[in-house]
């Protein structure tokens, strides 16, 4: 089975900052609710995720510019030929 390869040419800076505001809202939404409940167990779960999404918020996608994305295309379809046995 191939790996899956995503390429994110162009991403706009009003888009990144919604995705990170509504990754915050969410995180801050179950810190909230668990410490109105007094759920401390649900606390510690919000924080691990809020954690967890925000180390890895940044690292989810290598971005490319267009050049760099037609080489990174040309070097995965030339592997993927490879392997395949074709070219």
């Amino acid at each position: 089975m191939q790996k899956q390869h995503f390429i994110v040419i162009h991403e706009r800076v009003g888009e990144s900052i919604v995705k990170d505001a509504v990754t915050l809202l969410i995180a801050l939404i179950i810190i909230a609710l668990s410490w109105r409940l007094d759920l401390a167990a649900f606390e510690w779960v919000g924080a691990i995720i809020f954690l967890m999404t925000s180390f890895t918020a940044g690292s989810r996608y290598r971005r490319f510019s267009l050049d760099e994305a037609r080489s990174e295309l040309d070097r995965i379809q030339g592997t993927y030929y490879d392997d395949i046995g074709e070219g």
